[in-house]
């Protein structure tokens, strides 16, 4: 062998050396790129096999907007549906996870939802709604009717002609007992009830007068048995406490009236409130969940193009192999001529 021969042959060998060296990287690099192109279809397959962006049962999709949800909101909806909302949250999320409601009947379209909501807030008219309540309640809370004020006036002016009559009738009464009883002077005479303990002698021996400190006299004896004036302290009292009552009557005649209208005013605050919780509840859930489908979807895009470029990779370096593999043989050929047992080199 020359030595043209052997440069030639040294330099072939080089080149082959380095067409090695770039066989066994790229099949490194295919190796791993397959390994992530199998784990990521596997990924795609168990996270997306059965993912519909149109399906909004997909993915686990209502649970987790109705996590996202309050209480009040998820009992609105089942009561929106006739379905039992007492419970925690926990069980109300269950309960709708459990049920079809949302499956069948629900709609996810964001946009109409956002315009039933408008429209359900503006035929439920909650500002004025909320104004009559709160007019209502100051202009009739502390309202006075004009017959409880009459009731008052009359229970006063009949209370005061109350008094005079009883005095009247406690004047007679005390006439009365002092003409039925005169006062015995304990000597054989006696005297008009009036003069007794009056500060002078009406009778001859005093008797009229006495005044002990330690024990009671004839006289204070008379005095004690006199009628007491009941009348001057009952009729008044008797004719106001029937004026209360009266004007209790009238009170609670206008509180029930006010009641009355003050529930109707908030039973019809209440039902507009309702609506708009119920729409404005399913609003929220479409927007939770179409925002999760979002997100899910805009996962599986990325997945898909990782995947696809995977396989551009993998085909890229199977190419690339393939050239060099070609390339390689083609090298040995060239020296084959020069290597004894050439053909036992693969």
């Amino acid at each position: 062998m020359g030595k043209k021969q052997l440069d030639f042959l040294k330099l072939k060998l080089g080149e082959i050396r380095g067409i090695n060296n770039d066989i066994v990287n790229f099949s490194e690099q295919k190796k791993d790129s397959e390994r992530k192109l199998r784990a990521s279809k596997k990924k795609l397959q168990d996270e997306f096999g059965n993912f519909d962006s149109d399906d909004i049962i997909g993915m686990n999709a209502i649970e987790f907007s109705l996590n996202k949800m309050k209480k009040v909101e998820l009992q609105n909806l089942l009561d929106s549906h006739g379905m039992d909302s007492k419970g925690n949250k926990p069980i109300l999320i269950r309960r709708l996870v459990e049920s079809s409601i949302l499956s069948e009947k629900f709609s996810n379209d964001v946009k109409q939802l956002e315009k039933n909501l408008k429209d359900t807030k503006k035929e439920a008219g909650l500002s004025v709604r909320k104004a009559e309540v709160k007019d209502f309640k100051i202009n009739n809370n502390q309202e006075t009717s004009l017959i409880e004020v009459i009731i008052i006036v009359l229970s006063i002016i009949t209370a005061i002609g109350a008094i005079g009559y009883g005095v009247e009738l406690d004047d007679r009464e005390l006439n009365e007992y002092y003409n039925e009883n005169p006062f015995d002077c304990d000597n054989g005479e006696t005297i008009h009830g009036s003069l007794v303990l009056n500060g002078e002698d009406d009778c001859s021996n005093g008797h009229d007068e006495k005044d002990p400190f330690w024990s009671l006299s004839d006289a204070q004896n008379y005095q004690l048995d006199e009628p007491s004036g009941f009348n001057i302290c009952f009729l008044p009292i008797f004719v106001i406490g029937i004026g209360w009552f009266f004007w209790f009557l009238a009170s609670n005649s206008r509180e029930t009236k006010y009641r009355v209208e003050l529930r109707s005013l908030e039973k019809k605050l209440k039902e507009g409130e309702t609506k708009v919780s119920i729409v404005n509840s399913e609003y929220i859930y479409a927007k939770k969940l179409n925002e999760l489908l979002s997100k899910k979807e805009s996962q599986r895009k990325e997945l898909s193009e990782l995947i696809e470029n995977l396989e551009i990779d993998v085909a890229s370096l199977k190419d690339k192999l393939s050239k060099l593999n070609k390339k390689r043989t083609e090298l040995y050929a060239e020296i084959s001529h020069l290597i004894p047992y050439s053909n036992l080199i693969k």
